[in-house]
């Protein structure tokens, strides 16, 4: 889900079935931050961040959205950066 020396972070829905993917994430400086997905199959239907490689992106975990509910992975992962 990260990558780019983890100064980014992608997203992508795999499946056209109506419900979303997101990512919470966090970046070495700053707050909680979020990306979602509905777009459904296709390697060019993703959304991503910026790389920002002088501002990694530190936890992240990925989350399923049903009827607009974040369902999420707990608990978050650690980059290692």
């Amino acid at each position: 889900m990260s990558y780019g020396a983890n100064g980014a972070v992608k997203i992508c829905d795999s499946y056209g079935d109506n419900w979303g993917v997101a990512v919470h994430y966090y970046r070495k400086v700053g707050g909680p931050q979020r990306l979602s997905d509905f777009k459904g199959p296709g390697s060019d239907n993703c959304n991503m961040t910026s790389n920002i490689e002088s501002n990694p992106i530190i936890l992240f975990t990925a989350c399923v959205i049903i009827d607009n509910v974040d369902y999420c992975a707990s608990p978050y992962q650690d980059t290692g950066r």
